[in-house]
């Protein structure tokens, strides 16, 4: 009989929509405007993770180590600190300066992200999470984009570690955002309208609610209020 192990997300409300969490080892890609609260979502995810006793890691070009820490005290009242020096169990990858001294030049770009791959691979985390904009406004070939994105799809698979894409809507080649669409198992996007943010599964491996649900700010972190 198969066996299917969910994950909570750490968001209060989207687990009931997704029904139950996401499946373990897959991979989930957050997309919308830049604004509409895909980063915090994802600190949630990793927080989550940790407070359960998982491994975590973060890959990311536009933070820095500190900012995350910062972010995470200042948006969800959580202290990573003890979990990056008491044992390792939240490791960082800064991939800006992995990606800049590799542009120009494919052969070496496809190392790179084999660096970053095995840097995962050390971690031995259960959960990443990957923000891709700024990544993918440095990567300029369309083949590396699909070769980055499915070594780090197929990482999470083989070794059930649950990844989460973050992308902004529109800040890349097209083609890239498609790809990536089609190649993730689920696909949640935010918006912002009538003065609201909002979030809704746009794809998911099993059945579940597609309306909008309005992203609300508590404390925490954010939380995930039903249709009136």
């Amino acid at each position: 009989m198969l066996n299917v192990e969910f994950v909570r997300t750490g968001v209060p409300g989207l687990d009931e929509i997704l029904g139950g969490g996401v499946i373990r080892g897959s991979s989930i890609l957050l997309v919308g405007p830049a604004g509409t609260m895909k980063h915090r979502i994802g600190f949630q995810f990793l927080r989550e993770g940790l407070l359960s006793g998982e491994r975590a890691i973060y890959v990311s070009a536009i933070h820095t180590l500190t900012d995350v820490e910062f972010l995470m005290k200042i948006n969800l009242e959580f202290d990573v600190d003890p979990y990056v020096k008491g044992g390792g169990r939240f490791a960082f990858v800064d991939a800006y300066d992995l990606l800049t001294s590799s542009l120009g030049n494919l052969s070496k770009l496809l190392k790179t992200f084999v660096v970053m791959v095995n840097n995962m691979l050390k971690a031995e985390s259960s959960r990443s999470v990957i923000s891709l904009t700024p990544m993918l406004n440095i990567i300029t070939d369309d083949s590396a984009i699909a070769r980055f994105s499915l070594l780090g799809t197929r990482f999470g698979r083989q070794r059930r570690s649950t990844t989460l894409l973050i992308l902004d809507e529109k800040a890349q080649n097209q083609q890239a955002e498609t790809f990536l669409k089609s190649m993730c198992d689920y696909v949640l996007v935010t918006s912002h309208s009538d003065g609201a943010t909002k979030i809704k599964v746009h794809k998911s491996p099993i059945t579940c609610s597609q309306e909008w649900h309005t992203l609300i700010v508590k404390p925490k972190g954010v939380k995930v209020i039903k249709p009136p």
